[in-house]
């Protein structure tokens, strides 16, 4: 990974929150204890929000998912029509104004009742991390506590690409312990981006695509398409099928790196370097 680079992001500075990628280091801060998270149609969630930016601000782990009801408070007044009320065209209430004015305070009162909350959402590749390996969060379904396989043949069946998924993971997890904030390449057609401490802070560095094989155009393809980006590719895969995290531990993980130099630009410019540098002497 030497021809990676790293690019800041303009008007951004690295603060001093130390950026912490190993478990030992993640579960010190978090003082040492299992967060809870909650497996909630098909997502998983932590509720706790002290851990969560803990997790999310160190580790680079997590998608914020913010409740858009503070926002957005609309409340259909139709709803809370007194029974003898009138209704005129598009069923809106023909209300007197102290109607009105009940209307709106039932509508106030049933809005503040919805408790507002922002939770730390976790891909599967994340929940299997930080729960069977790491073991620093406990996945709760309902009441019950998830056992490390049950989470990780949930997560298998969450994931986009299931009968794969354990190449995947091992793949992200190398990324991880080789100290990379890991995210989707989708918008640039690959599996991963990776990034230098962090989102926040730096552009990704590569793309990762995760293949056995790789068609040259595709391969072409991919590689201009993140130079443009000022990024490099990595093409990365396993030696062996992974089919439990008991593989996980063991496989090796194979990875070459890829970037394109625009050549062409270059020796344009040496080229006039050169001119201007000749017809300084002559002048001379």
């Amino acid at each position: 990974m030497d021809l990676l680079s790293f690019d800041i992001k303009r008007s951004r500075h690295l603060t001093d929150v130390p950026v912490n990628f190993s478990r030992n280091e993640l579960s010190e801060m978090l003082g040492y204890r299992k967060v809870d998270a909650h497996l909630i149609g098909g997502l998983i969630h932590i509720f706790d929000e002290v851990s969560s930016r803990i997790i999310f601000e160190n580790s680079g782990i997590g998608q914020w998912l913010d409740d858009g009801r503070k926002e957005n408070r609309g409340v259909s007044k139709t709803c809370f029509r007194r029974e003898g009320e009138e209704e005129i065209s598009c069923g809106i209430p023909n209300m007197s104004g102290s109607s009105k004015e009940k209307s709106e305070e039932a509508v106030k009162n049933w809005t503040e009742q919805s408790p507002l909350m922002k939770s730390l959402v976790l891909s599967p590749m994340e929940t299997v991390l930080l729960s069977v390996d790491w073991q620093i969060l406990n996945v709760r379904q309902q009441e019950n506590v998830l056992t490390h396989q049950e989470i990780w043949n949930k997560m298998k069946d969450y994931d986009n690409k299931s009968s794969h998924f354990g190449k995947y993971y091992s793949i992200y997890r190398y990324l991880k312990l080789n100290g990379w904030t890991v995210a989707s390449g989708h918008t640039f057609g690959c599996d991963y981006l990776i990034y230098c401490l962090g989102a926040q802070f730096y552009h990704s560095s590569a793309g990762v695509l995760i293949a056995d094989n790789i068609d040259p155009q595709r391969l072409l393809t991919l590689t201009r398409i993140l130079a443009h980006n000022k990024k490099a590719l990595i093409v990365a895969t396993t030696e062996k099928d992974v089919l439990n995290f008991e593989d996980v531990i063991s496989v090796e993980v194979k990875v070459v790196t890829m970037k394109t130099y625009f050549l062409e630009r270059d020796v344009a410019q040496i080229s006039n370097r050169q001119n201007e540098i000749y017809e300084v002497k002559l002048t001379d």
